[in-house]
C-alpha cells in the first residue's frame, strides 16, 4: 500500500534482502509498533510531516484550491517529483510526502498517476489517509466515487437514550440491514441470505446481582467463520442497557444488539461478561443498586432485537484514559486505560484494538493486542484494556502513550479486530510459540487460555521468544516463574544481539529452532512428530521474521491447517 504507516511492502523487500531471516524485533503487529519501515532520514519522521503541513507550505501544488481532476490530467503527473494519486475518488499530490512514506519511495510510486483505491484496499483498507495527507488533496477525481470523511461517534448513551436521560430520536437502520415482515418472509434486503435465528433472551438473579442471558447462534468451527465479542453499555441512571453481539452465528459482521430497561439501577461496571464461543451463550451479570428480589428483569426497548449487518466498525471508536502504568524494561510499559463512558468490550483471544489519536490535526492509529496485568493476573475489569507499549523515538503514537500522564484522555480504541478463532488450540496436545519482540503480546493470553483449560488437554506449551539483546526480553522474570508453575510450560529465549556472557541460544529464526519445539527424541522426524502429538503452531513478530517463519514451516511440512500467523 502506498501511504501505510503501519506494516508497508517496500521495508519488507528491502530487509528481507538484507537479513532474509531477521527476527531482531524492531516492531510488530498488531502490538502497535510501526513494522517494515524503511530507514528514514532525519527530520522525516511522522511528526517531522506533521509539521510541514502546518507549516503553511503549499503541498498541494495548485495553490490549495480545489479543483476537478480528470483521469487524463492524472495520468500525467507519474513523476517522482511530480507524483499525483487518488484514492477512493480524490486526488492527492504526494511529491513532498516521497521521502516520509516509511514503505520507501519505490512503493509509493506504484500508485502514482493512477487511480490507487485498489491497491489501497489490498493491503490496509483502515489507514487513515485522509488525515495523513489532508495538506495534499488536489480535489476530486472526474468521474470518480467521492468518499466523504467519517464523521465523529456520538457517545451510545446519547445516540440511545438522548441527553438528561430524554429518549433520543433513533437513526435510521442501516443500508445493509436484515429485517423481515410480520409473516417471517425475508425482505428483499436479507434476499440474498438465509434468515438469521434471532436470539432467545433470558435472566436469572440474587438477591445482589442480576444476570441477562443471550442465546445466540451456535458457532460453526469451520474456516471464515469468526469467534463472537460482546459491547455492553449502561445509561447514566443505571436501568438503559444495550448489549450488541457481533459475529453471530460466527458470521463475520453479522450483529444482534439487545436493548433493554431494566426493573430497578444496577452498577457500573458490569460484575462480569462472559461469551461462549462454540454455543454462542452470552452471560452479563450487574450488581444492582439496592439488595432487592425483582419480579421482573424490566422491559425490551422498542428498538431491541435488531439484526443487521454492521456498518459502523471502522469508524467506531471510544475515549479512554489512563488509569495506571507499569515499566516492564528499558523502552516498554504496560498501560492500564478504562473506557471514559459506561461501556466495554470482551475481545476474543488474539484479537486486537486499533488505538488512535489526533496529533497536530493528524488522525495517528495503530493496532494493539491487549494483554492481562500480569501472568499471575488472567482477569480483569470488564471497563479495563491493558496494552503493553514499546516507546519508538520516532513513534508519534507510541512516544504519546509512553509520556501519557495518569487520567490523561485524547485517546480512542476501535473495536476488536482480529480473524483467530482460539478454538483451533482445542484439539491440539502441543503448542509451539514462536515469537519475536512485542510480537508477544497475542502469545499472553493464548498461552494463559490454553493452560487454564480445565480439561488440561494440551499437555506442552513451548514457547521460542527472540530478541536483540538480554535487556529487550519483555517479562523474562514472569515466564520463568510461569514455567516453575506449571510443568506444561516451556520457555526459550535466542538473542540476535547476545553479549558473550550469555549462555543461551544466539541467531534468527532458523528450520533446526523450529524442529527443537517439535521433536523431544532423537532420530525422530518432523513428520513422525507431527503424527504422534497433534500440534498448533502461532507466529508473531515483524513481517519479514513472520514470513520467514511460515517459509521454514512451509518447508517442514506442517500442514496450513496447523499454524496461524498473526499479522497487522
Amino acid at each position: 500500500m502506498p501511504w501505510c504507516n503501519c506494516c508497508c511492502l517496500g521495508r519488507r523487500r528491502q530487509q528481507q534482502q538484507q537479513h532474509p531471516d531477521d527476527s531482531a524485533p524492531s516492531a510488530t503487529a498488531p502490538s502497535g509498533n510501526p513494522r517494515n519501515k524503511v530507514a528514514l532520514r532525519p527530520g522525516h519522521s511522522l511528526m517531522d510531516w506533521i509539521r510541514l503541513g502546518n507549516s503553511g507550505k503549499d503541498l498541494t501544488g495548485v495553490g490549495g484550491v480545489p479543483r476537478d481532476v480528470p483521469a487524463s490530467e492524472l495520468a500525467k503527473h507519474n513523476r517522482q517529483d511530480d507524483a499525483w494519486l487518488a484514492v477512493k475518488g480524490r486526488v492527492y499530490n504526494v511529491t513532498h510526502y516521497m521521502d516520509f512514506h516509511p514503505g520507501g519511495v519505490e512503493e509509493l510510486m506504484r500508485g502514482v498517476g493512477k487511480d490507487a483505491t485498489s491497491l489501497f484496499n489490498q493491503v490496509h483498507a483502515w489507514v487513515n489517509y485522509e488525515s495523513i495527507l489532508q495538506k495534499c488533496m488536489v480535489g476530486p477525481l472526474r468521474g470518480g466515487l467521492l468518499f466523504s470523511a467519517s464523521k465523529p461517534m456520538q457517545p451510545l448513551t446519547q445516540l440511545l437514550f438522548g441527553k438528561k436521560g430524554e429518549k433520543a430520536d433513533m437513526p435510521p437502520p442501516p443500508a445493509k440491514a436484515i429485517e423481515y415482515n410480520p409473516s417471517g418472509t425475508p425482505s428483499l434486503s436479507s434476499a440474498v441470505a438465509p434468515k438469521p435465528s434471532n436470539p432467545r433472551l433470558d435472566w436469572f438473579q440474587q438477591l445482589g446481582a442480576v444476570t441477562l442471558v443471550l442465546y445466540a447462534r451456535q458457532v460453526s468451527r469451520i474456516p471464515g467463520k469468526l469467534p463472537p465479542w460482546v459491547r455492553v453499555t449502561l445509561d447514566d441512571g443505571g436501568t438503559k442497557v444495550s448489549i450488541l453481539v457481533c459475529n453471530v452465528g460466527g458470521e463475520p459482521g453479522l450483529t444482534y444488539e439487545a436493548r433493554l430497561e431494566l426493573s430497578a439501577p444496577v452498577m457500573w461496571p458490569c460484575t462480569a461478561v462472559r461469551v461462549h464461543p462454540d454455543s454462542g451463550k452470552v452471560e452479563v451479570t450487574f450488581k444492582k443498586a439496592t439488595d432487592v428480589i425483582w419480579k421482573t428483569f424490566g422491559i425490551p426497548d422498542e428498538a431491541h432485537g435488531v439484526i443487521s449487518q454492521d456498518v459502523q466498525a471502522e469508524s467506531e471508536f471510544w475515549p479512554v484514559h489512563l488509569v495506571e502504568e507499569t515499566q516492564v524494561n528499558h523502552n516498554s510499559k504496560v498501560l492500564q486505560f478504562k473506557f471514559s463512558t459506561r461501556v466495554c468490550f470482551t475481545v476474543p483471544v488474539g484479537h486486537h484494538f486499533r488505538v488512535q489519536k489526533d496529533i497536530q490535526g493528524v488522525i495517528v492509529a495503530r493496532s494493539y493486542t491487549p494483554i492481562v496485568p500480569s501472568l499471575k493476573s488472567y482477569l480483569y475489569d470488564c471497563d479495563s484494556i491493558y496494552l503493553m507499549v514499546k516507546s519508538y523515538p520516532d513513534g508519534a503514537l507510541s512516544s504519546a502513550l509512553c509520556n501519557l500522564e495518569i487520567e490523561q484522555k485524547g485517546f480512542e480504541v476501535s473495536r476488536p479486530v482480529g480473524n483467530f478463532d482460539a478454538r483451533c488450540l482445542s484439539d491440539a496436545s502441543r503448542l509451539c510459540l514462536i515469537a519475536a519482540g512485542t510480537g508477544i503480546t497475542p502469545m499472553v493470553r493464548v498461552i494463559l487460555h490454553v493452560l487454564a483449560d480445565s480439561r488440561k488437554y494440551c499437555k506442552l506449551v513451548k514457547l521460542a521468544f527472540f530478541n536483540k539483546t538480554e535487556k529487550d526480553i519483555l517479562w523474562k522474570e514472569q515466564f520463568s516463574s510461569l514455567s516453575q508453575e506449571d510443568e506444561r510450560f516451556h520457555v526459550q529465549h535466542i538473542l540476535s544481539e547476545a553479549s558473550d556472557d550469555w549462555s543461551g541460544t544466539r541467531g534468527r529464526i532458523r528450520t533446526d529452532i523450529i524442529e527443537s519445539l517439535l521433536i523431544e527424541k532423537e532420530g525422530l522426524s518432523v513428520t513422525d512428530a507431527l503424527k504422534q502429538e497433534p500440534t498448533f503452531f502461532c507466529v508473531c513478530g515483524p513481517t519479514p521474521f513472520t514470513e520467514t517463519t511460515k517459509r521454514l514451516l512451509d518447508e517442514i511440512k506442517v500442514p496450513k491447517s496447523q499454524y496461524h500467523c498473526f499479522l497487522g
